[in-house]
């Protein structure tokens, strides 16, 4: 498994490693220490992705699509690393339509110093189709979020709407994209 952005691995030691294999890419010295030191494979962040063709049965991107500076080409190296048959999952994804996006044009975690890409099922879905890649399924889970507080954040999105600065998670702000490789 391939992890891009893994942070300092508390991802991916949720893993065993008995069942496998752990490799990530972080663009920051403190994480990529920090994992390494959780025994998953790091490279520096220049060389992140130099691993032969079809090395991974599953690469995941959580909470990180939208930092990367040249998300097209990091989805395009992470095809060409995946295995035929292989999974790309997309995790705490930001998704562009959603109505809080639409209406607000942010989202309440979003920091817009931070982010160069904000995708939608669609976008994110065309770009994986033009790899090779095919969507089997998009998931929205709010509801099964711990954050989830369907009557308070209902009542927060009328005052958003009513001029009121507040943050709050909401309806398919976030998805989760399942891509299998053709």
């Amino acid at each position: 498994m391939f992890d891009v952005g893994c942070g300092v691995g508390l991802f991916l030691d949720r893993f065993d490693s008995a069942l496998w294999q752990k490799y990530g890419v972080d663009i920051s010295d403190y994480a990529t220490e920090q994992a390494r030191a959780r025994g998953i494979t790091v490279k520096d962040y220049d060389a992140g992705y130099d691993y032969p063709e079809e090395s991974f049965d599953m690469i995941t991107f959580r909470g990180t699509i939208q930092h990367l500076d040249t998300p097209f080409a990091v989805l395009k190296q992470c095809a060409t690393l995946l295995k035929k048959s292989g999974l790309m999952v997309f995790l705490s994804t930001p998704n562009a339509n959603s109505i809080y996006y639409k209406l607000f044009g942010t989202l309440p975690f979003l920091n817009p110093e931070l982010n160069f890409f904000i995708p939608s099922a669609a976008t994110l879905g065309n770009a994986l189709n033009n790899l090779g890649l095919q969507v089997e399924e998009v998931r929205y889970p709010y509801l099964e979020t711990p954050y989830a507080r369907p009557l308070r954040d209902h009542l927060y999105f009328l005052l958003r709407c009513a001029g009121l600065r507040v943050k709050f998670p909401f309806w398919r702000n976030m998805m989760e994209v399942y891509a299998v490789k053709s």
